[in-house]
């Protein structure tokens, strides 16, 4: 079997993510219902998703920095999707579950990067 994280880029990238998740839930962004799941559209995690690869971009490797910020949406939502952190009902929500507010990943405070304020 398979385990998370594997010793890869996207493993690192879903961690960044799932981290930023679980700041937009903490911050009240986000209501997590009684299940510990959030429901949420689609566009607001596509939001968080090019947040992430706006500050912490330049710490990806070449395809994951250049790649079309659809392209890199749709390539993390599927991961995630296929690891059991979220489920889409096809009509533009998503479940976020659990998991994802326990595992989370950041780079150290020195990074020149960083994460930027939501608009």
């Amino acid at each position: 079997g398979e385990t998370f994280p594997q010793n890869n880029v996207l493993s690192d990238i879903l961690l960044l993510c799932a981290g930023q998740i679980r700041r937009k839930a903490e911050e009240g962004g986000w209501q997590i219902a009684e299940d510990e799941t959030i429901l949420t559209d689609a566009l607001e995690l596509e939001r968080v998703l090019k947040n992430v690869k706006s500050a912490f971009g330049s710490g990806f490797t070449k395809n994951y920095r250049e790649m079309p910020e659809g392209e890199f949406v749709r390539t993390i939502m599927e991961a995630m999707e296929i690891w059991g952190f979220i489920r889409t009902d096809g009509k533009g929500r998503i479940r976020i579950y659990p998991i994802v507010a326990r595992i989370s990943g950041e780079y150290p405070k020195d990074y020149a990067g960083g994460i930027k304020d939501e608009q």
